[in-house]
């Protein structure tokens, strides 16, 4: 067992990881928790901002509609920063989007007009992309009843326009605050791969599901709510140079899947 521990307000909180040599998936070790983008490492982190309230009550609280859940999802994703689409949803909020039948054209225009994000204005990137997708699921979500099962839910949502696996689940996480599901974007996926715990072979979109249940037997080895999970790596790994995660996982590698070597042996390979 490895042990670290983390300040909870003037209480000093202690987190148990499984043993390094221990494997976390087949063929893949949890190893070491100091050693960066391990599947320790990443358990550690994730447990750390959990122990400290972090993600407390954030997940299927009842504080947003579906609509408006679905809105904020469709506006973030690849090639949108999550300031802008926050940003975004803000002026689509406030205009009354909700509160009437949606116009792709009015949404289209309250998109092309600069947002304030950090003091800056910031043009939104589709505009005229993620305004056809929200009305168009706004309509869905008008006439057609939503399923109340978590699972039902994603593949309702699947059947509408601009929805795949990946927003799709970050809507039912956002909204029920499912376990079921992950939400396996970019930043997931490098970690996934860092860690060994994701196969080259697999990529995005297309083997999203077998991803997924590779990442829920990960959650679920380190006692950890998947929702969480994801999120505490997406923090982590949107802020962490390319230039870590290649060298990561060249060092995983050596220690996670060519024998388990020692740290001191992972060392003496950096720079090789």
């Amino acid at each position: 067992m490895q042990i670290t521990h983390v300040f909870v307000g003037s209480c000093l909180r202690t987190i148990e990881i499984p043993d390094a040599c221990q494997e976390v998936v087949p063929g893949t070790r949890w190893g070491d928790a100091s050693l960066p983008l391990t599947p320790a490492w990443l358990a550690k982190h994730a447990h750390m901002r959990i122990a400290t309230g972090t993600y407390e009550g954030l997940f299927g609280n009842g504080s947003a509609t579906l609509a408006e859940d679905t809105v904020f999802c469709l506006l973030g994703g690849f090639g949108v920063k999550a300031e802008v689409a926050e940003a975004a949803f803000r002026r689509l909020h406030q205009s009354g989007l909700f509160e009437r039948a949606p116009v792709r054209e009015t949404i289209e225009l309250l998109l092309r007009e600069p947002l304030c994000v950090a003091g800056r204005p910031i043009r939104y990137r589709f505009p005229a992309n993620r305004a056809r997708f929200i009305a168009g699921a706004l309509d869905h979500l008008r006439n057609c009843p939503a399923p109340n099962d978590d699972l039902g839910l994603r593949d309702y949502l699947l059947a509408i326009p601009g929805i795949g696996l990946k927003t799709a689940s970050y809507i039912v996480r956002n909204h029920v605050g499912s376990d079921r599901v992950a939400i396996l974007d970019i930043h997931v996926l490098r970690a996934g791969r860092a860690a060994c715990l994701f196969p080259e072979a697999l990529t995005l979109p297309r083997n999203y599901k077998a991803l997924e249940d590779i990442f829920l037997r990960f959650a679920e080895a380190a006692g950890i709510r998947s929702s969480f999970l994801d999120l505490a790596i997406w923090e982590v790994i949107r802020r962490t140079p390319d230039s870590v995660m290649k060298a990561a996982a060249r060092l995983n590698r050596i220690q996670l899947l060519d024998g388990g070597r020692s740290l001191v042996y992972v060392a003496e390979h950096l720079g090789a």
